[in-house]
């Protein structure tokens, strides 16, 4: 008997009622017993409602075929008729009234170990090629799949129709205290769920974090145990590594056998898709992980076991006739690869995504000190080279920071360059120092749903990319370097169809691959296809091909009929003046301006001062007329004053005391105006008046300082000139006195000396 057919009595004689349209948490509904002895008004949430009794199948993984590829005998329709079980309890579960539905679920706990054993152990996407490719399997799978999937839908609604709801916080309380729904469940309905039903899964995530934040908490806690993790996986692999540190290296340790590579290479294909989906189906638990510094722990988790991995990998596979499975291996380690950056990604574009939503309630403050929490994590991550590398070949950092300078412009611009120059130096790129631009982003309302803001950083990348770009020589074999650095098994001509088809962004060439989404144009092609290099089309004009910064220039002659002869000069072209001297003395700059002063009559030209006017009286133009005063008469006009005789001789005293006076004055304004008006006076000028202030000097002293002056000039003339009569006076003098002085008197003082005893004799 069916669990169906066990539950349909009592649902039959008992049917849900609300009248009052209360929740189910404060309902009370009629029991009658299974015998219809006594009925009771009951809770609607009561352990009455449920058969504890009941037996509930477990999910088991399908059988695998043994080494004559079939299947033991029995075992496929025995896991078949398990299948058919789970799936009549999950659609009996789905068909229980409401108050029926989550009394099992509260208080009968075994009603729910199907759900969670098929959550543990049904294949998620990246593990579907392990399943047996079986017709009947496969739709075993996917009905059961189909069916759990709507249980959970329903154990995450707090609404089915009008009369069957409940309290969102009886919904969180309930799922979080019974142990219902817990965090490693959410993860594994991301891995399973996510990449077939994207957004009925974030839906049903959000939905259980909205009615229960304490999930949060456990996502915070749940980051030491994944680092734990990271730590235990990088032991057991650094143990068995020969080429490692030899003091990491057990003695009696045996080198990793090719079973332990593939459970390693799992294991992490494992861990990585689990963070990756998880969230990208939750953003919430981005912001959480960027808080406990999971981007550093994953890109040291990376460097250390990535390189290790494949280098096992290669030891015990790349030989023999095992090359299809190293490519199969070697595909899932590169899909480790991808999901271990995508992660980091996805936690930095969360913070990103945080400082974009919040950026008008933080202060100044706040805001920096987010911007700073972006800038050191990736800074923290430049110690882990090969991670770096990868990272920037799918997510290029230089296009992260421009986006974070434009959500905040007061950026640290130092420390921006200091990263990309650094990551240009580790992947071997030529270091541009590209100056980050500063623009704001107030055109992206702040009102902007969540969905827009959460997609900002894609949206940018596929902007920048939007352009149509053609890549040819060396920039072409740099892109096919960086998918090939990622998936190393395809070749380079497949990888440049690819490219060509994805506008030659290497990251979307590697997301598509990865998650199978390529177009039928290239998935039909041979992923192993070489690069054929394009065939040059002929010269047809005869003449070499030519390369120069002038080609399809206006004056290229090789690809212009016509040319404008006019801008072309032969030989040397003569400059408008020779020199300096002739560029200064060049006055054309005033004859151009001439006719305009002269329109506005600021200049009187030459010819027009010098005119003659015929209508011009000039009869007495060289007669002195006196003008009288004003009122004056003709007999006062015409007889001149005179002054009386007694007067005459002081009055001419006081004339030539006052014309002295006004000579002087009149010969210093002078020397003063010429001293004014000249630039440099002629120094024969200044000599002359300084000799002529010399002898009027001389000349005002007493007679005998004259006559003793006149003495003194005794050089007179120049020979044969003739000399004037003082001249010739002074040297008369001068020859007869000259024993009073100088040395003319030695002798007679020199007796005078011996007379007296001053000298010997």
């Amino acid at each position: 008997m069916t669990i169906k057919e066990q539950l349909s009595p009592t649902m039959n004689n008992n049917e849900f009622q609300n009248p009052g349209n209360k929740p189910v948490e404060e309902l009370k509904l009629k029991y009658k017993s299974s015998d219809s002895s006594y009925e009771e008004s009951i809770p609607a949430l009561d352990q009455r409602w449920c058969n504890k009794d009941l037996v509930f199948t477990l999910y088991k993984p399908p059988p695998c075929k043994n080494s004559d590829g079939e299947y033991t005998l029995g075992s496929k329709e025995d896991w078949l008729e398990r299948m058919s079980l789970l799936y009549d309890d999950m659609n009996c579960l789905l068909h229980l009234e409401y108050h029926r539905f989550w009394s099992e679920a509260i208080y009968n706990k075994r009603s729910l170990d199907g759900l969670s054993s098929f959550l543990q152990n049904a294949p998620p996407f990246y593990l579907r090629d392990q399943v047996p490719q079986d017709r009947d399997i496969l739709k075993a799978i996917k009905n059961v799949q189909a069916v759990v999937f709507l249980v959970l839908m329903r154990l995450t609604r707090t609404k089915e129709s009008e009369i069957a709801w409940m309290k969102k916080t009886t919904l969180g309380s309930i799922l979080y205290n019974h142990f219902i729904i817990s965090l490693p469940q959410l993860m594994e309905v991301s891995v399973i769920y996510a990449n077939d039903n994207f957004k009925d899964v974030t839906e049903l995530i959000d939905r259980v974090i909205e009615a229960q934040p304490k999930y949060i908490n456990d996502i915070a806690k749940s980051a030491p145990f994944i680092f734990e993790v990271f730590l235990r996986f990088e032991s057991q692999l650094s143990s068995a590594d020969v080429d490692g540190d030899p003091s990491l290296i057990s003695s009696s340790r045996t080198p990793i056998s090719p079973v332990e590579t593939v459970k390693l290479i799992y294991l992490m294909l494992d861990i990585s898709c689990s963070l990756s989906t998880f969230l990208e189906v939750c953003p919430q638990a981005s912001t959480v992980f960027h808080t406990q510094q999971l981007e550093h722990r994953i890109a040291s988790f990376y460097e250390n076991t990535i390189s290790v991995l494949n280098r096992h990998l290669e030891s015990n596979y790349k030989k023999g006739n095992v090359s299809e499975q190293y490519k199969n291996y070697q595909f899932k380690v590169n899909l480790s690869r991808h999901n271990l950056i995508s992660t980091v990604h996805r936690c930095l574009t969360a913070c990103l995504s945080l400082i974009l939503e919040e950026r008008d309630n933080l202060t100044d403050q706040e805001l920096k000190q987010k911007v700073d929490s972006y800038l050191n994590t990736i800074s923290e991550c430049l110690v882990e080279h090969s991670f770096i590398r990868d990272y920037n070949a799918a997510f290029p950092i230089q296009r992260e920071l421009t986006t974070l300078s434009d959500i905040y412009p007061d950026i640290d611009t130092l420390k921006c360059e200091f990263i990309v120059e650094s990551v240009l130096s580790l992947c071997d790129l030529p270091v541009k120092k590209k100056k980050i631009k500063k623009s704001s982003t107030e055109e992206m309302g702040s009102g902007s749903s969540t969905s827009m803001t959460n997609n900002h950083i894609s949206q940018q990348t596929s902007e920048a990319c939007s352009d149509k770009k053609v890549a040819a020589g060396v920039e072409l074999q740099s892109l096919i370097t960086q998918v090939k650095d990622i998936l190393p098994h395809l070749g380079d001509g497949f990888v440049s169809k690819c490219l060509e088809h994805f506008n030659f962004v290497s990251a979307d060439v590697i997301n598509a691959i990865l998650e199978g989404s390529l177009p039928d144009s290239l998935a039909s092609l041979d992923h192993e296809m070489p690069l054929i290099p394009p065939e040059f089309p002929e010269v047809t004009n005869g003449l070499p091909e030519r390369v120069n910064v002038f080609d399809n220039d206006e004056f290229d002659v090789m690809t212009r009929d016509r040319i404008d002869t006019s801008r072309v000069h032969k030989g040397k072209r003569q400059d408008k003046h020779k020199n300096m001297f002739e560029m200064l003395d060049d006055k054309s700059h005033v004859n151009q301006l001439r006719d305009l002063y002269t329109q506005l009559s600021l200049v009187e030209t030459v010819e027009h001062a010098n005119e003659y006017e015929d209508e011009y009286d000039d009869t007495y133009d060289d007669v002195d007329v006196p003008v009288g005063n004003e009122g004056d008469t003709e007999t006062e006009e015409r007889r001149a004053f005179v002054i009386p005789r007694v007067l005459q001789q002081q009055q001419q005293q006081k004339l030539v005391a006052e014309s002295s006076n006004y000579d002087e004055e009149d010969e210093e304004e002078e020397s003063e105006g010429a001293k004014a008006d000249q630039f440099i006076e002629n120094p024969a000028d200044i000599r002359a008046r300084a000799e002529q202030r010399r002898q009027e000097m001389r000349g005002r002293g007493s007679g005998r300082s004259r006559a003793a002056f006149s003495r003194n000039d005794v050089v007179g003339k120049s020979k044969g000139q003739g000399q004037e009569k003082e001249v010739v006076i002074s040297r008369e003098y001068k020859n007869t006195n000259k024993a009073f002085r100088g040395n003319h008197n030695r002798r007679a003082m020199a007796a005078k000396k011996r007379r007296q005893g001053l000298l010997p004799s």
